[in-house]
Order: C-alpha cells, then sequence, then structure tokens
C-alpha cells in the first residue's frame, strides 16, 4: 500500500504516488471517438484532429447533465469524469490510499459527487484538502498572504489569513480567465509570427495545429529564460521558423490578465506581501508582472507540483475515517520552501 496525491485541476490532472520523484500529468480532454470515450494524453494526442468531438470541462461543469452534440444522451459530465478516473485508478494498487487536492472554489454538492464518482471509479480516497491550501503550507512564513492559479476555465484566488496554520479565508473563481483563454491567445500570436517570418499558417489544418499546442509550451519555458526566442515547426518535410517575443506575447493576452488582476486585487488580505502563483501563473508571459502591480505584493511562485508535494506530506492531518471527508481548508505551515524563486514577468 502507498499514499497517493491526485490534484484535480480540469487544466490537468496531476498524481504523485509515494516514493516517485516526479509526478504523472493526465491532460483534462476526452474524446468520442469511433463509440469509444478516450480521456487524458489519449484524447489530447487528437485534440484538435477532431475538435468538435472534444470536451475539455466536465470537471469544472462536474454534473448529471447531458453532454449535448457529438457526444450519446446518455453520456453526461460525470460519465468523462469517471472514465477519467477509472483510467487513473487502473494504474494504481487498489489498496493505494489517494488523497484528493481540488480547487477551493468548488461546492459541497459537487464535491460530495466527486467523492463518490472517485470512489465509484476504484481509487480508494481517504482525504480531501484545498489544493490551494495544500500548497501554500509549504511556505515558511507566518504572514497573510494571496494564492493565485489557473484551471483549464478559471482563475482561482484564495486569500489566506496569518499565523502558524494556513487557513483559508475568501475565495473566487472567475470564469473566462482560465488556461484556455490565455492558451488559445498565445496561440493565435504564434501562428501569426509564423505566417510572417516563413508563410507557414499552422492553424490552417487539425495535425497542424496540433504540432503548434503541444510545441508551445516547450517555447514558453524558453521565454522564461530569455526576451525572445527562435520557434521551429516540422511540417510537410520543412522546417519553418519564427521569432518569439516575451513581450509581444504578454500583450496579446492583456484581457485575461486584466481579469486576473482585478480579481486578486479584491482579495488582498490586510497585512499581505506576497502573492503566491502557481507554476500555471508563472508561465504566462506578463501576467506575474500583472499581479504585482495590481496587488502591489511581492510575487513569488511555487513549483509546479507543489500541490500534491503538500499533500503527500500532510497526509497524516488529512486522513479520516469513513465515507464522508471533510474538505480541509486548514494546515500548519511546514516551511518546506524557505526562499521561493521570483516569478519570471
Amino acid at each position: 500500500m502507498a499514499a497517493v496525491a491526485l490534484e484535480i485541476n480540469d487544466a490537468g490532472l496531476l498524481i504523485l504516488r509515494e516514493g516517485r520523484p516526479r509526478p504523472q500529468e493526465s491532460p483534462c480532454l476526452a474524446l468520442f471517438e469511433d463509440g469509444v470515450v478516450l480521456t487524458g494524453s489519449l484524447a489530447a494526442a487528437r485534440a484538435h484532429r477532431s475538435p468538435r468531438a472534444v470536451h475539455d470541462g466536465y470537471f469544472d461543469r462536474l454534473d448529471l447533465e447531458p453532454l449535448g452534440e457529438h457526444y450519446p444522451p446518455e453520456v453526461r459530465h460525470a460519465d468523462l469524469a469517471y472514465a477519467h478516473l477509472a483510467s487513473i485508478a487502473g494504474e494504481l494498487s487498489p489498496d493505494d490510499e489517494v488523497f484528493l487536492a481540488v480547487p477551493g472554489s468548488w461546492s459541497e454538492e459537487r464535491l460530495a459527487l466527486l467523492l463518490g464518482i472517485a470512489r465509484a471509479s476504484g481509487l480508494r480516497v481517504a482525504g480531501l484538502v484545498d489544493a490551494a491550501a495544500a500548497a501554500v503550507s509549504l511556505v515558511f512564513g507566518t504572514d497573510p498572504c494571496l494564492h493565485v492559479d489557473l484551471t483549464r476555465h478559471r482563475a482561482v484566488v484564495s486569500a489566506f489569513r496569518g499565523g502558524a496554520e494556513r487557513q483559508r479565508g475568501s475565495v473566487s473563481a472567475t470564469e473566462g480567465a482560465g488556461a484556455r483563454a490565455f492558451e488559445d491567445r498565445l496561440a493565435q500570436a504564434v501562428a501569426s509570427a509564423f505566417v510572417a517570418g516563413s508563410r507557414f499558417d499552422p492553424l490552417h489544418s487539425g495535425p497542424a495545429e496540433q504540432a503548434l499546442r503541444e510545441a508551445l509550451p516547450g517555447w514558453l519555458r524558453e521565454l522564461r529564460r530569455a526576451d525572445s526566442c527562435e520557434a521551429t515547426l516540422a511540417w510537410s518535410g520543412r522546417e519553418h521558423r519564427a521569432m518569439l517575443s516575451r513581450e509581444e506575447l504578454a500583450g496579446v493576452t492583456r484581457d485575461p490578465q486584466r481579469i486576473v488582476g482585478e480579481q486578486a486585487k479584491a482579495l488582498v488580505p490586510a497585512g499581505a506581501a506576497r502573492v503566491l502563483v502557481s507554476a500555471r501563473v508563472s508561465g504566462i508571459p506578463g501576467l506575474a508582472a500583472r499581479l504585482e502591480r495590481d496587488t502591489g505584493l511581492d510575487v513569488v511562485e511555487l513549483p509546479y507540483d507543489g500541490a500534491v508535494v503538500a499533500t503527500l506530506r500532510q497526509r497524516e492531518r488529512l486522513r479520516h475515517p469513513g465515507p464522508a471527508l471533510p474538505f480541509v481548508t486548514r494546515l500548519p505551515a511546514m516551511g518546506a520552501l524557505q526562499a521561493v524563486q521570483g516569478a519570471t514577468r
């Protein structure tokens, strides 16, 4: 038996099993193809080849409503979530204890439905925690702070009170400023750069767009280390090139940046000095700088696996007997990260 931390975020699930150095990632995408539902990496690999058959909101809209067009009438959001979690359960031991880390904005009804689906899928769920509370507990200090993360569809901002225990206060989740809103604008801008640089439009076909989307995270990582980079994309026997600028890409996401900045500014707790951001936030060019300007706080970056690492370390406090699990929103600060590197602006 081992302990497993599973972060539920519709931008992508993270699964960290005790004893393993790195988490496994599973994109939150589902694709109905030839009468079969594919989820995770299998769906992601085909997502832009068959975009109308792809669903990316089943965890964001976790309910019992039908999915609508392109899916059979009996298939609901909960069914896709079940299929995804069942695929993960199939890779674990039935005796493994699973601790779920979930966005703090979820309602009691959605948490109860998630718990039922997870257990029906074969996961032995032993604890349930606010993902932001888990991630914040890693950081040394007792001052009030703000935490900002992105799901695929929303920006989630959580305020934390000061003290030896990190207790979450207000939380908000704004639709339209999630990872997808940023990614779509960045993909359009990068495609335009390829058109300007080599007269190649990666958005002219599904497979070409798939290649661009898969390469985009790597180019964004390069732009965290440099002001510009050369992007290359092999297609139809040719290697196409485009120059990308961090400043220019930051400019194309001003609208969702503004939404996140205003959302964070409204929740800054008294006495706060820092806003802690997830890797999903710090990976967006310009977003960390916008948060710093709007909140007046120092922006510091958490590790991309912070929520699952902290969930495993806090599992003794999260473990709860019985079928009804409390949603834990307060944890002692472990101080595992005494110095957190500033986020790229």
